[in-house]
């Protein structure tokens, strides 16, 4: 497992989203935060995601690999 993740530290963008919604359950006595709160994680993910995909080696070498494939 551990040479899977050797040298990918773009997964850690893959934290974040975990970040944004762990991070309001201490305020949680305020509610009427909560939800705009868990809707901006909610929008903010897939801008995570995209980030951990693009800035990972395996990612990108896979992405061109199916590119040329698809060209010819």
């Amino acid at each position: 497992m551990r040479d899977i993740l050797r040298g990918r530290w773009s997964l850690l963008w893959l934290l974040a989203p975990v970040a944004l919604f762990l991070a309001p359950l201490p305020f949680v006595n305020h509610p009427y935060l909560l939800g705009p709160w868990l809707l901006g994680a909610t929008v903010l993910t897939p801008l995570f995601v995209y980030l951990a995909a693009r800035s990972d080696p395996v990612f990108r070498h896979h992405s061109s690999a199916r590119d040329e494939h698809e060209s010819r």
